[in-house]
């Protein structure tokens, strides 16, 4: 707060620019995983043997839906942000929006939810050939955690993407 006030901004403008990293912030981070989790799946699948035992079909719709309300969630935000002095004289759509990102933000985590169990089992099927459904808890257990396990996620998945790779040229 002080760079910004030594900046000649003012108190209600920092103010504003704060709240505006804030708000936008948390979708710009769903928006980074949802998409290198759709990544990360698509080319593990392309990897894998055996194709026909998975589908990643289900998290393709979820991700499609997803990255829109994720494009919603930053409009409606910034709507708060930019008018929210002014909120009583916007269009009630746009007011009940801005009420709802917070249910708006479950279906995220869901689809953030299905996108890291997809690619874990992804990652135990191109690992293990068939693997039981408890043998993939361990490694989603590691996407939850992904900024204090992203080494040991990194190792594993730079063998499936260089294994192939070697095997094929």
């Amino acid at each position: 707060m002080f760079f910004i006030e030594s900046m000649g901004l003012g108190k209600t403008l920092g103010w504003k620019i704060k709240m505006t990293i804030y708000s936008i912030y948390p979708y710009a981070q769903m928006y980074v995983l949802l998409h290198w989790t759709k990544i990360l799946s698509t080319e593990i699948f392309e990897k894998i043997e055996f194709k026909n035992e998975v589908s990643i079909d289900r998290f393709n719709k979820f991700y499609r839906i997803s990255i829109w309300i994720v494009y919603l969630c930053f409009g409606l935000s910034l709507i708060n942000i930019i008018f929210g002095d002014y909120i009583s004289q916007l269009p009630k759509p746009i007011i009940i929006g801005i009420a709802s990102l917070a249910i708006i933000q479950i279906f995220l985590f869901v689809t953030l939810f299905y996108g890291f169990y997809t690619t874990a089992k992804l990652i135990r099927i191109h690992e293990e050939k068939r693997p039981k459904p408890s043998d993939t808890t361990g490694t989603f257990i590691l996407f939850w955690f992904l900024p204090f396990t992203i080494s040991g996620l990194q190792k594993r998945i730079r063998k499936i993407m260089t294994e192939n790779t070697i095997a094929s040229t």
